[in-house]
């Protein structure tokens, strides 16, 4: 299916529950995030609605919602690239100890205080570092560097380094996780849930993401000992009504529709950095496509 027919469905899909949830005489697809109406050739064009990858499609993510140009755009430029930051720096770890599959990755190979740019590749049989080549002094420089180094020994004990520069902000790696989740537990549920009030101080900190809002008092760590499920959404139940959307590297909190008002404030006040918690609650799958379960059930 071409991403306009996805736009298209998804526009068909969601904007009868929005017509009955907001009362609208027309039906308007309803960007999740900042709250603003569009109609169906906004989805048909692609220019105003764009099709969201929730997450994004390299962590396992798939095109679930649609949000409108400038959510995506600011968001894109402000939080999201912090995944591709992220996994880029996965990506050479897990290369360099070799824990990975075949892959590639770009990096900095320094020797002798200079840095030349390398691709890293693992293969089946090694883990290959090749020049790029994009600077021919430098590889010049470096093939005569190499060659006067085994000549003359100069291999024995010698060090290098292989880094890799990204731009990366933990803070706003942690928004970019929360963003997901938001759109995740919305494709689940649907608007009844996204413009939901327990929800407003969350779309506030997306649309504000400059803005220490929520601080990170919405992100938790994986237990050693009690580790969550990956990659789910957990409807908790004790000690708070809640959402918990994981990932690999760990969780983000989200009110549920019967979380108490000011969830974030009473955790800060309680939950302690740190400190060790239980949850009980109900296992999802992350949606495949919209459900906009919620809506279904108050429809009519």
């Amino acid at each position: 299916m071409s991403n306009r027919s996805k736009r298209l469905a998804i526009f068909r899909f969601c904007a009868p529950y929005a017509k009955r949830v907001f009362g609208c005489e027309e039906e308007l697809y309803f960007c999740p995030i900042c709250g603003n109406g569009f109609p169906e050739e906004a989805a048909l064009t692609g220019k105003v609605l764009t099709l969201e990858d929730v997450p994004p499609r390299k962590i396992g993510g798939k095109g679930l919602l649609l949000t409108c140009r400038k959510c995506n755009s600011d968001a894109g430029r402000k939080i999201d690239y912090h995944f591709k930051s992220q996994i880029e720096l996965q990506s050479l770890g897990t290369i360099l100890t070799g824990q990975s599959k075949e892959q590639e990755t770009s990096a900095d190979f320094i020797l002798d205080g200079v840095r030349y740019p390398v691709s890293v590749e693992k293969t089946k049989e090694a883990i290959a570092i090749r020049l790029k080549a994009n600077d021919p002094k430098k590889i010049d420089l470096l093939k005569d560097h190499m060659t006067a180094l085994s000549k003359n020994s100069g291999w024995d004990g010698k060090e290098f380094k292989i880094e890799k520069t990204v731009k990366f902000d933990l803070r706003l790696l942690k928004l970019a996780f929360l963003k997901s989740g938001f759109l995740l537990v919305t494709a689940m549920l649907g608007y009844r849930y996204a413009f939901d009030k327990r929800l407003l101080i969350v779309r506030e900190q997306l649309l504000h993401p400059d803005l220490d809002t929520l601080a990170t008092c919405f992100w938790i760590e994986p237990g050693k000992e009690q580790p969550f499920p990956k990659r789910r959404i957990i409807l908790v139940t004790d000690p708070l009504s809640l959402f918990l959307v994981t990932y690999d590297m760990g969780a983000v909190i989200l009110p549920s529709h019967s979380s108490p008002i000011g969830l974030y404030e009473i955790m800060r006040r309680n939950w302690e950095k740190g400190q060790s918690i239980n949850f009980t609650g109900t296992v999802y799958r992350w949606p495949e496509r919209a459900v906009m379960a919620l809506d279904k059930r108050f429809q009519g």
